[in-house]
């Protein structure tokens, strides 16, 4: 099958870094190439609502001295030094209102013959005419924030600015009423606090990877890859959405003041927090914990967290990451739950690297058990030998990666190994869920889930728990990381999962409520008597 032909719509030669990677990706693929740049030949003055506002205009440049980033998406790179001399340049002829920018009809007529699968705009303003209609599948455009509930922009800006926990990213097929175009992609992140600038490069750097991965679908399964991309992107509308603009001097005045205050206060609260990871342990007909639950406290030298509960032969044993702060380095510990309390807890496995979050089972007559072990690179299976104090390693599963929380799971004859990741440089691993299968997991490569990431949300990407089954359904536990790390999970119900697709729904929330001193709750497991999770105080 031909690649797909992309064209891409640029102000200039010298993109923005995570410009430049999307172009990159797409020329290094098998399954689409840039043939077309449409670039802005005279450049068109525009009239920015900021224009001057030059105390927000001053907090920005501020801001990206202060708060710099590990690594800049804003950073310039010409892309004249990448593109191969084949590609074909126009610079349309531009019919332009005091936003709007629209291609003369000669020059959609250019356009138009070179037959783009998919324009993406990396540049210009505003489109709108006959040019929204050349492309088979429309012209590509990200929208730096949840448009559902902040349309306009700048991007990044208002939800530091307004303290919102969560800062959206969308991929549009664009339409003539702006901002409101046909969503391909959502995702969320986690709003960094303190920075925009922080907080954009964070977004930028991953909502990148949107495009490539679309393509890549589009290649494989055409327009039924983009009508199951626009019922994924499927949202109930908000009222009252607000369409945002750069604030004036008064306003950025009131801003700066909230913000300052919120932040010395988070500070101030942070150097005084030492976070004390416990467990609570409950019936199992309970999902939501009470007071009435026992609460199992570790030795003040330590906290105990990511519990995991296994019943055998009458015995119930409580595994869970034991976290010494004079090492600072976790291992798997295991204890004895009698009904009241825990007994002979010890040392199960130890590495020289850090090791937590350990999910055991019994496989036959095996018991197995995957830890996540990040620090070492790969995902590791162990083996009981003496069950449930001494254990072996196994087979690595994978290598060479940075995996957070794995799990894995034999089902429908397959092997499935869920667990999150970082998707590129400067992104977060909390924000993305992948999934990997394969039959034999002794041999063979693990496949990547055509549907990756599987969810893409810091509200619930990241694992809880291994997954439960009750009466044929499956169901997956996952953190919500967005006001904080370990802030609270959700149980999501799997309505769709086989190796071409993956759908879940939310059932029910579990925040940390049911007692006045805890601040997060992140892991959560059942056996056939009880329910175990994990939670923390400050």
């Amino acid at each position: 099958m031909s690649k797909l032909k992309i064209g891409i719509l640029i102000d200039d030669w010298k993109l923005a870094a995570w410009s430049y990677k999307i172009i990159e990706i797409i020329q290094e693929s098998d399954f689409a190439s840039i043939t077309l740049v449409i670039k802005r030949g005279v450049k068109t003055a525009s009239v920015s609502p900021s224009d001057g506002k030059w105390l927000y205009k001053l907090y920005r440049r501020l801001d990206r001295s202060f708060f710099t980033a590990p690594i800049d998406a804003f950073a310039r790179k010409d892309l004249r030094n990448f593109l191969p001399d084949t590609v074909t340049v126009i610079e349309p002829e531009i019919k332009a209102t005091r936003h709007v920018d629209y291609f003369a009809e000669e020059s959609n007529k250019q356009i138009a013959a070179h037959q783009p699968d998919v324009l993406i705009r990396l540049g210009f303003r505003i489109l709108k005419g006959p040019i929204l209609e050349i492309p088979r599948y429309g012209i590509w455009s990200f929208h730096h924030g949840d448009n559902l509930v902040n349309k306009g922009g700048p991007p990044c800006f208002w939800e530091v600015m307004l303290g919102w926990p969560i800062t959206g990213s969308v991929l549009q097929i664009l339409t003539e009423k702006l901002d409101d175009g046909k969503v391909l992609y959502r995702s969320w992140s986690q709003t960094n606090p303190l920075s925009v600038n922080r907080n954009a490069n964070k977004v930028y750097w991953k909502s990148l990877y949107f495009i490539p991965r679309l393509l890549e679908r589009l290649h494989k399964n055409g327009q039924d890859a983009l009508d199951e991309a626009l019922e994924r992107a499927k949202a109930n509308p908000v009222e009252n959405t607000s369409l945002f603009r750069p604030p004036g001097n008064t306003q950025m005045l009131g801003l700066l003041w909230k913000f300052s205050l919120r932040n010395i206060q988070r500070k101030f609260l942070e150097s005084r927090r030492k976070y004390r990871w416990h467990l609570w342990i409950g019936p199992a007909n309970q999902v939501k914990p009470n007071e009435a639950w026992h609460r199992i406290l570790p030795p003040r030298d330590r906290f105990f967290a990511d519990p995991c509960i296994i019943e055998e032969q009458g015995r119930t044993v409580l595994f869970f990451e034991d976290f010494p702060y004079s090492t600072q380095k976790g291992v798997i510990s295991a204890g004895f739950w009698d009904g009241e309390s825990l007994k002979n807890v010890c040392t199960v496995l130890e590495e020289p690297h850090h090791l937590s979050f350990p999910q055991v089972w019994k496989q036959g007559e095996k018991w197995l058990m995957l830890p996540e072990a990040k620090e070492s690179g790969t995902i590791t299976l162990y083996e009981s030998t003496q069950f449930p104090f001494k254990w072996k390693k196994g087979i690595k599963l994978m290598d060479g990666v940075k995996a957070i929380d794995p799990v894995l799971i034999f089902k429908d004859g397959y092997w499935w190994l869920f667990f999150n990741q970082a998707t590129g440089p400067g992104t977060s691993a909390f924000d993305e869920l992948f999934l990997y299968f394969k039959k034999d997991i002794d041999q063979g490569d693990w496949i990547a889930h055509p549907m990756n990431p599987i969810v893409s949300d810091v509200r619930a990407a990241r694992m809880a728990g291994r997954l439960l089954e009750k009466d044929g359904q499956w169901y997956r536990a996952g953190q919500d990381c967005s006001l904080r790390y370990g802030y609270a999970f959700s149980l999501f119900a799997i309505k769709q999962w086989d190796i071409q697709s993956y759908r879940e729904e939310t059932v029910e929330k579990i925040q940390p409520d049911w007692s006045a001193d805890l601040q997060g709750t992140h892991t959560f497991s059942r056996s056939e008597h009880y329910t175990l999770v994990d939670a923390y105080t400050w």
